[in-house]
Parts: C-alpha cells; structure tokens; sequence
C-alpha cells in the first residue's frame, strides 16, 4: 500500500508543485540590471536581464521578462516589447509549474497592464520600404499625449536604422490616430496586434517632389479639407445657433511640486465640461506621499496614499489595496494613473490594476469647474500629464 501511495504522488502532474525559489545567480542578475536601467545605461540593463533569462532559473521568472520588454519600451520600440510580454505570457501557459510571478503576482499584473496599455493605444502596420532613403510615415497631427509623441518620434529613427540595414520590410506598433504616408492619409485605429493582418503601407523615396511635400505637410501649410458647416437660418427671429465650444487637449511633460497650484489654475481655466480622458506617471518618494485628484465643483475625488490605497469617492465608493502594485521610494518607479470619466462613472487605472467603474456624478451633464491635483511630498513630480475631452 505504501508503495501504492508513493507511485501516485509521484505520478500527480508537475502543475501541482510548489515554483522553485527564485535563484541567487538570477536574482543578482536582475538586481544589477535595475540599477543600469535607472542610470539610462540601457545596453548594460540588457546584458544583465539577457544572462538572467539564459540561465535555466530565470525562464521562469516574470520579472526578468517584464524587465527585458521594459528596456524596448525605454527605446520607444512597442512591437519588441508587446512581443517580450506575450512570449512571458505564452511560456506562463506552457510551464505554469515552473513559472514564478512575484510576490502576489506582482509581475503577472504588470506584464497585464502593459500588455493592456498597448493594445488600447497602438496597432501594428507593415511598412515596405524603396531601394533609396525613404520618407517615413507622419503623424498629423502628433498627438498630444507626451508618451505617445515619444513613440511617433522614434519611427523615424527606426525606418532610418532599417534602411542603413537594407531591410525592405518593416513591422511595427504605430499609436492610433491619422498619419500621412506618400500622400495619402491614414487613420488608424488601436487594436490590431497580429503581424500577418497588418496594413501594408509603401514608403516612397526621400526626393525633391516627395521631400517638398512631406516638410509642407509637417509644418502644417498642406491641410486636409475641412466641410464648411451651413449656416442655420433664423426661425421667427431667433439668433442663429451658435457652434458648441471644442476644448483642446490638455498636456504637460513635467511637473515639480512646486508647480501644482499653476497647473490646477490651467486646468480650472481650461474649462472641461463633462467626459474626459486623463494619463500621468508619478514618483512618490516614500510611504508618506499622498497623491490626490479632486474635482471640487463636480464633487468627487480619487487619492491613493503611501501604502497603495486608492479610493475613489462621489455618490458611490470604491477602495481597492494596491499593495505592491504601487511603486514608493527612490528607484522604485513610476506609477502609470488613467482616468476615464464618461460623464457619471469613473474608470480608473493604476499599474495596469483596473478599478470596477464608481458612479461619481448622478444628475445632468455638468461643467467640473475646478481642479485640484495634489502630491504631498516636495520631491514628488508628475510627468506626461495628458487630459483630452471626449464624446459624452
């Protein structure tokens, strides 16, 4: 009977086995290539996560995959990061015995989050490229978010580094919006990930013609038709109807504690009315930082404190304990905060972690006046802070 019991439990599948301790080897691995990768020495980043992920300890381990696809996203290349996190997450499904996701699946979450991140905003497009030096695609206009504006301002890089290479064909993840290519415009929506259904689009020749064209059309003297809009006549007197009010984008690419009561009076004056759009990264020094949103006139807020709190407060509350998906003290990060406000619900996001929508507003459309954006410690700073108003 003994001998029984011992066969079965050896037969029971590898699934139900407890993930190895993480490695000595890869852990100092990793560690030193954290420190690289805060300096900005990315090639020296790499080479320690690329020896981490050789070693037959380290396959396993979600921080050294999120760790090489975070080096491409520093280099602003989407694709290469999108596909370091799917291939973490299709070895995740094909070895769940071996695999290691963190301390409460910290890893696993940010590698989801990201994941996510990339699909909302980026779709992937096949370039084809001419013998000679070609033009590369234009965004128009670039868009306002400072991150995104990031990733529009490497394509040239890489279509260059492409051609120097003789490459003629070229995959990459573009941020959605409308772009201009041969001229010809494009827009693009988010979404679409496989390479073999991507948009083919042919590059031409960096020459006289085409090079006149593209400069006219970057410093904007080459406009896309606009309808003009028909009068509404009169009925019985009445005035005309006057055109609502479009509200521009909202962007900043740095912000100091210092400067918050400047940004909360710009964005007061600013003059949001309703549904919007909003994304920031944030540093918080240590376990004392509070950061708060409140919009005081719409009544409702959004704060998370040192310890990873985050509530969201209106007519309804939500709480959720991020724990250490909030990333505190030097060297630890930045954290990624998305907001979207439909009108009377707010959705939010931090680190990839999504809250369930709260109802914030109950009643008629209004105009949320004024804003209050707060971090409590001196050292704290916001940066790629992005507000867009949308459709109700």
């Amino acid at each position: 009977m003994r001998l029984l019991i011992l066969l079965l439990l050896l037969a029971l599948p590898a699934a139900a086995q407890s993930p190895a301790p993480t490695d000595p080897e890869v852990a100092r691995l990793l560690g030193t290539g954290w420190t690289f990768f805060e300096q900005g020495a990315m090639v020296k980043a790499q080479e320690q996560f690329e020896q981490a992920l050789s070693l037959r300890a380290g396959r396993g381990i979600a921080e050294a995959h999120y760790a090489m696809a975070a080096v491409w996203w520093e280099r602003r290349n989407a694709l290469a990061s999108y596909n370091r996190l799917q291939e973490a997450r299709q070895l995740q499904a094909n070895e769940p015995w071996a695999w290691d996701g963190g301390e409460g699946g910290v890893w696993d979450r940010r590698i989801d989050g990201r994941i996510r991140w990339i699909e909302r905003n980026f779709t992937v497009i096949k370039l084809v490229l001419p013998g000679p030096k070609p033009l590369p695609p234009l965004a128009t206009p670039p868009p306002v978010d400072p991150l995104l504006l990031e990733f529009v301002d490497a394509v040239d890089r890489e279509v260059l580094a492409s051609h120097e290479a003789d490459v003629d064909r070229l995959w990459m993840l573009l941020p959605r919006g409308t772009w201009w290519v041969n001229g010809e415009e494009h827009t693009l929506d988010s979404g679409e990930m496989a390479p073999h259904r991507a948009r083919t689009w042919e590059l031409v020749p960096d020459r006289m013609g085409a090079r006149k064209k593209y400069d006219a059309r970057k410093a904007g003297e080459v406009e896309a038709p606009v309808p003009t809009p028909t009068p509404t006549a009169a009925v019985d007197g009445a005035e005309p109807a006057v055109a609502a009010r479009v509200l521009q984008p909202f962007a900043r690419r740095y912000i100091t504690a210092d400067k918050l009561v400047e940004l909360n009076e710009a964005l007061s004056r600013h003059g949001f009315e309703g549904p919007f759009k909003m994304r920031f990264g944030c540093t918080v020094p240590d376990r004392e930082t509070v950061l708060r949103l409140r919009w005081l006139d719409a009544g409702f807020d959004v704060q998370v404190d040192g310890a990873g709190t985050l509530e969201v407060r209106g007519a309804d509350k939500t709480t959720e304990h991020l724990g250490a998906d909030w990333y505190v003290g030097p060297g630890a990060g930045i954290n990624l905060i998305e907001l979207e406000f439909d009108g009377h619900k707010l959705h939010v996001s931090v680190n990839g972690v999504d809250l369930r929508p709260t109802t914030v507003f109950r009643g008629e459309a209004l105009s949320l006046g004024a804003w209050s954006v707060d971090v409590t410690h001196p050292g704290a700073d916001l940066q790629h802070f992005w507000v867009e108003p949308t459709a109700p």
